[in-house]
């Protein structure tokens, strides 16, 4: 039988206490489902752990039970005209397959300075919030800062704050962003509570669909139990689409 080879997934979440605690998981083929890392280590299909050499990521290789055969065409689609290529394909593969791991989640005890270091140092503009257990409680984003300190007391003469990371590096937030104003604040207080997120097993054409009709850029990906898997964007989207018509060459994921 041959053997499939299972990505091991990384959620990295920023803790209140300046911590960062680390969980695997990995997709499950014969349930359709992410699983953690210890349960797949313990399966009677697993066969090994090793790391990709080209970019050091772990994986594991597994003997999975013979999978359902996937229909040739949705049945969402069933008795309309006939698809491009490109947009079955899309409606066939999972989210999973194009989602960002490991991804960089936050706590909602997490102070608005720490966070703020975090999205500069990382230079990305988001990450999903999530409890102790991972689930998604919320998102927040630059936005929420920026929205934080507008609704502040407007005293916008004040000296600007000036963060400095553990590297040494300083960053002068400019206007608007006053150490009095978010010392004692959390990610709790400015996070949007209400977050939009897609199954791990949804379609690519249904998060691109999602994000569309929201409006958002970003979506949290889901596994069964609501635990944050990855983060797909409108970029990763429009990548998919750009490899699967021959204009960008296909990454090894």
């Amino acid at each position: 039988m041959a053997l499939s080879r299972l990505p091991v997934r990384v959620r990295a979440t920023h803790v209140g206490d300046g911590t960062l605690v680390e969980a695997h998981s990995v997709f499950c083929p014969s349930r359709q489902s992410s699983v953690s890392l210890d349960e797949c280590l313990c399966c009677a299909h697993c066969t090994g752990a090793a790391v990709d050499p080209k970019d050091g990521r772990y994986f594991l290789t597994c003997t999975p039970p013979m999978a359902p055969a996937v229909p040739d065409e949705p049945a969402s689609f069933a008795g309309t005209r006939s698809l491009p290529v490109e947009a079955k394909r899309a409606d066939h593969t999972p989210v999973s397959t194009i989602m960002a791991t490991p991804v960089q989640c936050v706590s909602p005890e997490l102070s608005v300075e720490q966070l703020t270091i975090l999205l500069l140092e990382g230079n990305f503009s988001g990450a999903p919030v999530v409890d102790a257990k991972g689930k998604l409680v919320g998102m927040v984003s630059k936005t929420d800062l920026l929205r934080q300190s507008s609704e502040a007391d407007g005293n916008f003469d004040a000296e600007p704050l000036i963060l400095r990371s553990k590297q040494g590096v300083e960053y002068e937030l400019g206007p608007g962003f006053h150490a009095d104003r978010i010392a004692s604040a959390t990610v709790e207080e400015i996070m949007a509570p209400l977050a939009f997120s897609i199954p791990e097993t949804a379609p690519i054409a249904q998060a691109a669909a999602l994000m569309a009709f929201e409006g958002i850029h970003r979506l949290p990906v889901v596994g069964p139990n609501g635990e944050v898997v990855g983060l797909v964007s409108s970029l990763d989207v429009l990548r998919f689409v750009a490899e699967q018509t021959g204009y960008l060459r296909s990454r090894q994921r």
